[in-house]
């Protein structure tokens, strides 16, 4: 199964990171609904920033692979153009999928205080 422009499939990787940036804002929302401190220093920004940085190194990868094998005049602009455009697109996604998580694991936390 593999990603393709009409939506019909999706990679393996597309799916765990879609989880895993779900999953990060969701537990980063009912945390502050809830009140509960994130102890480590590290752990705040990695759940905000770490789904959009994993997606958008995905989206570069997946850009320049595409820019490396289509047949243009310029290969390398393909390519970079392709890393470029992938990796905004991908962090694009990572972030938004970040930030319905928070929204709903935060509406989760309102819930259950």
């Amino acid at each position: 199964m593999s990603e393709d422009g009409a939506g019909y499939g999706t990679s393996l990787s597309t799916f765990v990171l879609r989880a895993i940036s779900l999953g990060a804002g969701g537990y980063h929302g009912f945390c502050d609904a809830q009140g509960i401190p994130i102890d480590k220093e590290g752990a705040e920004f990695a759940l905000k920033y770490g789904p959009t940085f994993l997606r958008g190194g995905e989206g570069a990868i997946k850009g320049g692979l595409v820019g490396l094998i289509s047949f243009s005049s310029a290969a390398a602009m393909g390519t970079t153009g392709g890393v470029i455009v992938g990796g905004i697109w991908g962090s694009a996604t990572g972030a938004v999928q970040t930030l319905i998580g928070y929204g709903l694991g935060y509406v989760v936390g309102r819930i259950a205080s």
